[in-house]
């Protein structure tokens, strides 16, 4: 899975914060998800839901640290034509983005952070916002967010931490919104794999592995196939759902 470039920095915060005071200043409103008095943003709504079942999956620590993240939301749609341009989640503990497009399709590691859910198999929410060629259309959907990126997280935070995590929407205007989700800390599916290693090979290992790693015979919690070393490209997206 390629790497998401990290956060950016205060001086490129700074641009940023810039940017948006001049799409205001050019009459582009820009609105935030507790905020829909702006024109810009009553054109759709994105809304937590469910948030005991909201993870944030710790698969791989040390090195290439990699998380999956499930928010459980619903995504109402009150006009047509809205494209979501860009979409990310930042977590609130480290300066980095996780894009919503960059997990391979694998139906069984997907399967196994979802299968705790109300409703399963879910809908997978992150197909309207990634990759998609035409408006939506008004509507009112739930289901899941997910998202699946390098990102370490805290020692200090246990299993059942509550941690916040905001998703960046962009639409076709530039308008930029965002909207807080929460999230228990979850290493139970990293743990699995592990005592399923151990069971299968008795030999110590070193090496780590992330969500879509083939497991060697030195991997310590590989869950999956395809990671990169975390010193390869720091910028890449790799394919949707699908």
């Amino acid at each position: 899975m390629p790497l998401r470039k990290s956060r950016l920095t205060r001086t490129e915060e700074a641009q940023f914060r810039s940017r948006l005071s001049y799409l205001k200043q050019i009459g582009i409103k820009v609105g935030s998800g507790g905020d829909h008095s702006a024109p810009e943003s009553g054109r759709f709504s994105l809304e937590q839901i469910d948030p005991a079942f909201a993870r944030v999956h710790e698969l791989a620590a040390g090195e290439v640290a990699e998380i999956a993240v499930v928010l459980p939301a619903k995504f109402t749609v009150r006009k047509s034509g809205v494209m979501i341009t860009e979409s990310y989640l930042i977590p609130s503990w480290i300066d980095l983005e996780i894009d919503l497009d960059n997990v391979e399709d694998n139906e069984a590691i997907i399967n196994e952070i979802t299968q705790g859910l109300p409703i399963f198999p879910p809908r997978i929410l992150n197909h309207e916002f990634v990759g998609r060629t035409l408006p939506l259309r008004p509507c009112q959907i739930e289901g899941v967010i997910i998202g699946n990126g390098y990102c370490p997280v805290p020692t200090k935070f246990h299993d059942e931490t509550i941690v916040t995590l905001k998703l960046v929407l962009v639409d076709e205007r530039d308008g930029v919104f965002s909207f807080d989700f929460t999230a228990g800390i979850d290493r139970s599916v990293m743990r699995s794999h592990r005592r399923k290693w151990a069971s299968k090979h008795p030999v110590n290992s070193s090496r780590r592995s992330g969500l879509f790693d083939t497991i060697e015979p030195d991997d310590q919690v590989g869950v999956s196939r395809g990671v990169q070393a975390k010193s390869a490209s720091p910028v890449g997206r790799g394919p949707r759902f699908q």
